[in-house]
């Protein structure tokens, strides 16, 4: 199966193929509690935190101005654009073969070389970020804006709450998918051992190891919330996934009438 999320290809399960890249492809817990899952024999993404460009205090700044012209702006966006579409690439390139690892010396060895590349990705984004800004579908393309996304989903809990503005205005200005800031909102409430809203991550069980949905806030109006952001109903994302739902959606209450024992015949 292809790892890499193409916003290309259309169809019913084109979503759950984009968000499978970005909510279960991480791997690093903060508590050993918090371990996200291996979904369909892919582990999730190792986190890596790196300083940003000027200040590991402050989030990256709104694009510089420049006297550049109209020509060299192009070439500029035109270049990042390039730039930003190869790191979605790279991000991908050694989480496509973590399936495929058949010891943990492999999977150690895997995640090591993807940590060095995510921590190159991170800082290089600061960098153009402090240029350009946020980087905005419109401008620059979905996969470069989807690359962008990436990177910072799989950043350090602190580096996401540094983005969380630029992240926010983005959504409201339709340069972000809601089903993108879904998986954001709820992989930092997650991190900050939360509840999440939409129901995107999933956790392993320390003891056992099964798969199962991190705590969800109010959970039986999910998908009123998941229907909101543009997501499919939190059974079908279940079952993409082969996971259980959560116990509060399952049990179901008999009927009165069934529940009730027959009188003893008098």
């Amino acid at each position: 199966m292809q790892y890499n999320i193409s916003l290309l290809k259309q169809s019913n399960y084109q979503y759950l193929l984009d968000i499978k890249n970005a909510a279960l492809k991480d791997s690093t817990p903060i508590l050993p509690r918090q371990q996200l899952s291996l979904a369909l024999g892919v582990l999730l993404i190792a986190f890596c935190a790196s300083g940003f460009a000027q200040s590991e205090a402050a989030a990256p700044s709104a694009a510089k101005t420049t006297a550049a012209s109209p020509a060299d702006r192009v070439s500029e966006i035109e270049a990042a654009r390039i730039e930003l579409e190869a790191m979605s690439e790279s991000d991908q390139k050694h989480r496509a073969q973590l399936g495929k690892a058949t010891t943990e010396d492999e999977t150690k060895a895997l995640w090591k070389a993807q940590g060095e590349i995510d921590k190159k990705n991170q800082t290089r984004l600061d960098q153009i970020v402090t240029i350009h800004g946020w980087i905005k579908r419109s401008v620059f393309g979905d996969k470069a804006a989807m690359a962008a996304f990436l990177i910072v989903q799989h950043a350090d809990l602190p580096k996401m709450k540094r983005y969380a503005p630029m992240i926010e205005a983005a959504l409201l200005a339709n340069e972000l998918r809601k089903d993108y800031y879904a998986l954001f909102f709820d992989r930092v409430r997650m991190y900050e051992d939360k509840p999440q809203r939409y129901g995107t991550q999933i956790r392993s069980e320390t003891a056992t190891g099964a798969q199962t949905f991190w705590k969800i806030e109010d959970v039986k109006n999910v998908d009123a919330r998941r229907k909101e952001m543009g997501m499919p109903p939190l059974s079908e994302y279940a079952k993409f996934f082969r996971v259980p739902l959560p116990k509060e959606l399952t049990d179901v209450a008999q009927p009165a009438s069934q529940s009730e024992k027959p009188k003893p015949t008098e």
